[in-house]
């Protein structure tokens, strides 16, 4: 399964060292491939550097493409970190 999905980073900070820590994890413990898009621009999910790079700011939207068997799962778990603005304020 394919998924293809805009997530809006809703925590004023962007997606800075725990939010990305955070979307590692979830891609991490994920079977399914796990990408995540900004300005053009796609990377790994499982790799917490490469999120820093994109340098999303709050506000603005990602897209991510998860492919593979717990693709909606994961999707779940990446949804629900986002709404939760990743615990923060």
């Amino acid at each position: 399964m394919k998924i293809v999905q805009d997530l809006k980073v809703k925590n004023v900070f962007g997606l800075h060292a725990r939010p990305a820590g955070v979307i590692a994890g979830i891609a991490v413990r994920s079977k399914s491939s796990v990408k995540i898009m900004y300005k053009n621009e796609s990377v790994d999910a499982r790799s917490l550097i490469r999120i820093l790079v994109l340098a999303v700011h709050g506000n603005d939207s990602v897209t991510f493409t998860i492919e593979g068997d717990d693709a909606q799962e994961t999707l779940a778990a990446l949804t629900a970190a986002f709404e939760n603005k990743f615990g923060e304020p």
